[in-house]
């Protein structure tokens, strides 16, 4: 008798067919009969009674995930308002569901691309606050966001280019 497995529209079950090695994820909403080669694939910390059956990310607008696929290594990034859905090799890079970081007026934070070795400075804006998402690649520097120094008529810094060494008021 052939069970059949019921998905809700958060749901997916990723699927491998034993006789051609094909693998694939089925979204929900449905009502999956398995074919006598299919196999449902379990998390490697599902108990061996779990039905496989996995909810996707449903992600607020504050929020992102990336995910790395296993077999090639991309990494992809998705920012909410959505329900994201990974593919057959794709699992979470972060571990989890991130938050965007929250910058005021006189916050910044440094971000490296790892892809390219770039690094770039968010700060926060006057009109409010910034919210920054990190892409593929990124990575935070210098432990996270800092405040920025305010200068005014009454106070100066001095700044150092690291690049070049040159110092200027």
């Amino acid at each position: 008798k052939a069970q059949a497995i019921a998905l809700q529209e958060d749901e997916y079950v990723r699927l491998k067919d034993t006789s051609s090695g094909q693998r694939w994820v089925q979204k929900g909403k449905a009502l999956i009969f398995l074919e006598p080669t299919w196999m449902v694939e379990k998390a490697p910390f599902d108990k061996p009674s779990a039905s496989g059956v996995r909810k996707a990310w449903s992600l607020k607008a504050y929020q992102y995930v990336r995910l790395v696929d296993s077999v090639s290594g991309k990494v992809t990034a998705h920012r909410g308002e959505k329900t994201v859905f990974p593919g057959p090799d794709e699992e979470l890079m972060d571990g989890e569901v991130m938050e965007a970081i929250d910058l005021k007026v006189h916050e910044y934070i440094k971000i490296l691309n790892q892809a390219t070795g770039e690094v770039r400075v968010e700060s926060g804006v006057s009109s409010g606050q910034t919210q920054v998402f990190l892409g593929p690649n990124d990575k935070i520097l210098d432990q996270g966001k800092k405040k920025a120094i305010e200068v005014d008529q009454d106070h100066a810094a001095l700044v150092r280019d690291k690049s070049t060494g040159q110092v200027r008021l």
